[in-house]
């Protein structure tokens, strides 16, 4: 019994001793993500790999890696400034419970959800399946999700953290924790100036000093991460245009930006609303009800709305929704190029292709790329003299 002890002991000090090392070590945490973490996940079912991987990043396991910003990465769109232009898109932190430690891991920007209105389970289980060959995944989740309210929850800590200043750091606080965690040396041999006096309140500023930028930088310096919020809608709502409209509402004021998803291939009937005569109505009933908050509360519920849509569009509805989203009294100040794929390419090898949901990964990437392309030139082709002239 007392060997076992010895050894859980020393199993845990090893690990204390591993964990210690691999967060002060970025490569060396590289390395080990590349070589064992990953390997590890691919033994677990797809669905408990992604909750542990969201579980380690909501528990800030990963080291901070955001804090160096390249001005030639930096850029704006719609308002709004990002530090670079790669961001985790929505569907990793469907519950927006590990916005704050994603924002540290050196994204431009993190996209949470899709939330619905009201909390539901999603699509029955197995709902996500590997294709590890062709570096790919198919899920068919569903939108589950905890519901509008409960993600406004799980904002309320991350919307507090980042305005804390860095007047507002306690630094008797952190002088008291210094000075228990590292003595000050022993005095010098001969006589020294005051300021290399331990005793001194200017060497005891200096100290305080660094380890507060420390402190501050590694645990506190607010992620300068742009925050959006997906929205969608549930899987037994009559009333698509009133979802988004309660997730805009409750949610809006937490984001950057808002995503009013009309794109999910896992929600029946979702992607009829991209067809133009629908998404006029919804859109313009949506603007309405964001300038009514706006009005009531003196703020701004939603800093910018945008718009997801399917890489799967023909090239009559891209253009309908590129004539609707152009209009100004629509407010969409955007578009994302695009969701997953029902499409199936030749290429795939493994033996889930065949799974319904949607397709994302390597795969999809012709196909988005050239959705792109069609966006810019329907966009030149209709706006490009307007462009010129502004």
């Amino acid at each position: 019994e007392v060997q076992m002890f010895s050894r859980r002991k020393l199993k845990l000090l090893a690990g204390a001793a591993a964990t210690t090392y691999l967060l002060k070590n970025p490569d060396s945490y590289d390395f080990i993500e590349q070589n064992v973490l990953l390997p590890i996940s691919h033994c677990l079912p797809p669905e408990v790999a992604h909750k542990c991987a969201l579980w380690s990043i909501k528990l800030r396991i990963p080291p901070r890696n955001d804090l160096f910003k390249p001005n030639m990465l930096r850029t704006t769109v719609f308002g709004v400034h990002f530090d670079n232009p790669i961001g985790l898109a929505a569907g990793f932190d469907k519950n927006c419970e590990a916005i704050t430690g994603l924002q540290r891991l050196g994204f431009g920007f993190v996209e949470g959800g899709s939330v619905t209105p009201l909390p539901q389970p999603g699509n029955d289980q197995p709902r996500v399946f590997r294709l590890l060959e062709d570096r790919a995944v198919i899920n068919r989740y569903g939108f589950p999700s905890v519901g509008a309210d409960a993600v406004a929850k799980n904002f309320q800590p991350t919307f507090n953290l980042i305005t804390i200043t860095v007047e507002e750091v306690p630094d008797e606080k952190l002088q008291r924790f210094f000075e228990a965690h590292h003595p000050p040396p022993p005095p010098p041999l001969k006589p020294s100036p005051k300021s290399e006096d331990p005793n001194s309140a200017t060497y005891r500023l200096d100290f305080r000093s660094k380890f507060s930028q420390s402190l501050i930088q590694k645990f506190l310096m607010p992620s300068t991460c742009k925050v959006g919020i997906n929205l969608g809608i549930n899987k037994t709502s009559n009333n698509p245009t009133n979802d988004y409209c309660v997730g805009v509402e409750k949610l809006g004021h937490y984001a950057d930006y808002v995503v009013v998803n009309v794109s999910s291939p896992n929600t029946p009937g979702l992607r009829d609303l991209q067809r133009k005569s629908q998404l006029e109505k919804m859109l313009k009933h949506i603007t309405r009800r964001v300038e009514k908050k706006n009005k009531a509360s003196g703020g701004m519920s939603c800093k910018a709305l945008l718009l997801k849509i399917s890489p799967d569009l023909n090239d009559e509805d891209l253009q309908d929704v590129i004539d609707v989203v152009m209009d100004p009294k629509y407010g969409v100040k955007g578009l994302i190029v695009s969701n997953t794929t029902v499409s199936r390419p030749a290429s795939l090898k493994n033996s889930s292709k065949g799974e319904k949901g949607g397709l994302s990964g390597p795969p999809l990437k012709n196909l988005s790329t050239e959705m792109i392309k069609k966006v810019f030139r329907i966009y030149l082709c209709h706006h490009g003299t307007k462009l010129l002239q502004n």
